[in-house]
């Protein structure tokens, strides 16, 4: 009946909003913000010596109940058991961070949530995953552990919970990095506690496009996700007044320029929640004009370097252009590739989503390879000054002994010294060298370049000083 009285509420002030802004303000976003989600519990228990036949039935009840209770208006919520057959599979890639295969639903289920349960080493191991059928994705995984079998039904609602991923709409995104204003799908209907759907500050989603068909209604088969992007809430929607939908949400992305597409009335555009895991990731890097090339000797950073400047180093790329581990906290991190004190590309992770992560950078051996040679160069330049600087102080010690054949002879040295054409020839091959390279690398290297011109400089003058 309360729920009714909230309905029924929520229609008036719609059809009073049509009547004062018009139905293509209004209508829409309403209509977004009370539209539940149909979602469906599909639970499957491994049989041991503490989890009988029956847990099953018997906590897929439970759950279901509980759900309905706790979350009942923004859910539609009912009992799925019709995949449970595939347990053993569920068992198995539930917790993996790799997501399963793509799942096919009936048209009115939006969400499956599956519930995992077994006994391993005396104590119990739930795992909870969401299917979104609208994205045509899965989320992120959670696990909980209990080693008391009184506490699975707590624990495993607590799981089915943090794996829902609700969805948001974006409306319009006046700054890309703090400024999407997106509306939260069955934001504005209460739960039997009187309370309303919530997505903390701080929570991640991923962007997708959707397109519609002439009713509007998504189609999933048409699901784009905006690659290595995602979205963040800075500010919930508000408690009174308002929108109770709205959101603020920045983005975090890896690529540059517009990242999302205009509005049009064909293409929805969406972010779904994803859960928080501390699941590890396996970073592999390669070339990013040669993918097929891996990259070694690299450094995978977490995070930029901190305010003294110490980096956070996850690992150095092998052979295979691979760090096996690199361990993330939950929610969202920066990974960065890094050659010397160099920042090659970085990209934003989610811990939980993928096993393994590919980053592309420019590969940076040509560009080693030119500041080694400078270096050595550089290092000549600077060891045939010193001599010539010592020989000079030696001629002047004999000028001032008027020992004329030393003297003679320091000249002929000292000459000899400074007339080194074989590192002016060196100095011109690596300026063309690097005259050919990206814009990039010819900044890296300029400093190098500009302090071997001045030490050939250096060479020239002294030279014609040579008495």
């Amino acid at each position: 009946m309360k729920l009714c009285c909230y309905l029924s509420l929520a229609i008036c002030c719609l059809a009073s909003s049509l009547r004062a802004n018009g139905p293509e303000q209004a209508s829409s976003p309403l209509a977004w913000e009370l539209t539940p989600y149909r979602v469906q519990l599909c639970v499957v228990v491994q049989p041991s010596a503490r989890l009988l036949a029956g847990q099953e039935a018997l906590l897929s009840e439970q759950l279901t109940a509980r759900a309905q209770a706790v979350n009942g208006g923004p859910w539609q919520v009912a009992a799925n058991q019709k995949f449970a057959a595939a347990r053993n599979r569920w068992q198995r890639e539930l917790p993996q961070a790799d997501p399963p295969a793509a799942l096919e639903t009936d048209k009115d289920v939006d969400k499956v949530i599956f519930v995992a349960v077994r006994e391993d080493a005396g104590e119990f191991q739930i795992a909870a995953r969401e299917w979104d059928a609208t994205t045509r994705l899965w989320n992120v995984p959670v696990s909980r552990v209990t080693p008391q079998a009184g506490l699975i039904a707590a624990e495993a609602f607590t799981a089915v919970q943090e794996a829902f991923g609700p969805l948001v709409r974006i409306d319009e995104v006046v700054d890309q990095t703090t400024g999407i204003l997106c509306r939260a799908r069955g934001g504005a209907i209460p739960k039997p506690d009187g309370s309303f759907l919530a997505l903390p500050v701080g929570t991640y989603l991923r962007p997708v496009q959707v397109s519609t068909d002439k009713h509007g209604q998504p189609q999933p088969a048409s699901c784009t996700v905006i690659p290595a992007t995602y979205l963040t809430v800075l500010s919930p929607a508000p408690a009174t007044g308002g929108s109770r939908g709205l959101l603020k949400c920045g983005s975090a992305c890896a690529l540059g320029g517009e990242i999302f597409p205009a509005y049009h009335p064909a293409q929805l555009r969406l972010a779904v929640g994803l859960a928080r895991s501390s699941l590890p990731v396996r970073v592999r890097v390669v070339d990013a004009d040669a993918p097929e090339q891996p990259l070694s000797g690299y450094e995978v950073q977490r995070g930029g370097a901190d305010a003294q400047g110490k980096k956070n180093v996850a690992g150095v790329t092998n052979q295979q252009g691979v760090v096996e581990r690199v361990d993330l906290g939950p929610g969202m991190s920066w990974l960065y590739v890094a050659r010397g004190n160099a920042v090659l590309g970085g990209r934003p992770v989610i811990a939980g989503l993928q096993s393994e992560v590919v980053i592309a950078v420019k590969n940076d051996r040509r560009r080693l390879e030119l500041a080694a040679a400078l270096a050595e160069l550089n290092d000549e330049l600077l060891d045939t000054l010193s001599r010539q600087m010592i020989l000079t102080l030696r001629q002047r010690d004999a000028v001032l002994k008027r020992d004329i054949v030393l003297t003679g002879k320091l000249s002929q040295e000292l000459r000899a010294n400074a007339n080194n054409p074989r590192l002016a020839t060196k100095l011109a091959d690596l300026e063309k060298q690097a005259a050919s390279t990206d814009v990039a690398t010819q900044e890296r290297l300029a400093e190098e370049l500009q302090k071997a011109k001045s030490g050939v400089e250096r060479l020239k003058e002294a030279l014609s000083q040579v008495q």
